[in-house]
């Protein structure tokens, strides 16, 4: 950050402190302070913020998922997943029971999983269902109709059911695998199976787009704020970004083709993508 950004953030964080201390019920509040600290590099006061916040509202479903994923950031993982679980998965409220830790020995045992948030999400999480595996479970997972294909094909579980809502009964979300397998590290993800047809045409479109070797690259993720300014009080909907002609220099040096896999990109910005990185896109 340059000398007027960071003084930008010394100053919200004056003014959000101030503002926790007169609203201390207020949830949005120390979510915000704690992001303006972590952006100015005070990451560790951000999380004592959010500790703090966690402890003067236990039922508030986005403290607590604020708190869980700045432990996650941090690398404390077992105490991360312990936070997240506490996030709310139906509606905006915390859950009345939480799930448990599961025994080491799964033996025998049918494990139900539904899915919750977005697609990315079920994805990221399905890297802690060869775990539950692994334990001697027989594993069911309830996927959104576009993921029912891939799990299928991947091999992840032992039985893939369709649901088109994210609620089943007596059952594990996605998002609670790891405190209910004690995950305390970063696990890899899983991996995915690609149909032999599709290969074949995408190896055909690559050949035709530039030479190998090939790099995937996106710069914006989550709800766009932009398009839509009033969601950006909305907790749940995440929104990351990165402007194309930051970080396309970097790329220059990238030997082959850069493929744009970016999701609704906006007018102009795969020119500015070509012409900042000197790569063909």
């Amino acid at each position: 950050l340059g000398g007027a950004e960071i003084d930008a953030f010394i100053s919200a964080i004056a003014l959000l402190a101030g503002a926790v201390a007169a609203e201390p019920a207020d949830e949005w509040l120390p979510i915000q302070l704690a992001r303006s600290l972590l952006a100015a590099g005070r990451g560790d006061e951000g999380s004592q913020v959010l500790r703090a916040a966690a402890e003067r509202m236990p039922g508030s479903a986005q403290v607590r998922r604020a708190h869980g994923a700045a432990l996650l950031a941090a690398g404390r993982f077992a105490e991360g997943w312990a936070e997240y679980r506490h996030r709310a998965v139906v509606g905006d409220q915390s859950r009345s029971a939480l799930p448990e830790v599961l025994p080491e020995d799964l033996t025998g045992r049918e494990l139900h999983v539904v899915w919750e948030q977005g697609l990315g999400d079920v994805l990221f999480f399905a890297r802690f269902l060869a775990p539950a595996r692994r334990r001697g479970a027989r594993v069911v997972a309830y996927v959104p109709p576009a993921l029912a294909a891939l799990f299928s094909r991947s091999g992840w579980v032992d039985e893939v059911r369709v649901a088109d809502r994210a609620t089943v009964d007596d059952a594990l979300y996605f998002g609670d695998l790891p405190y209910a397998l004690r995950s305390d590290d970063a696990a890899a993800p899983a991996p995915l199976a690609a149909p032999a047809d599709a290969q074949d045409r995408w190896r055909a479109a690559l050949g035709a787009a530039g030479p190998a070797p090939y790099l995937a690259v996106a710069w914006r993720a989550g709800t766009d704020f932009t398009a839509g300014p009033e969601l950006g009080r909305n907790l749940q909907a995440l929104s990351k970004s990165v402007p194309v002609d930051a970080f396309a220099p970097a790329l220059g040096a990238w030997p082959g083709t850069l493929v744009a896999v970016q999701r609704a990109p906006r007018a102009g910005e795969l020119e500015v993508l070509a012409r900042a990185s000197g790569r063909p896109v």
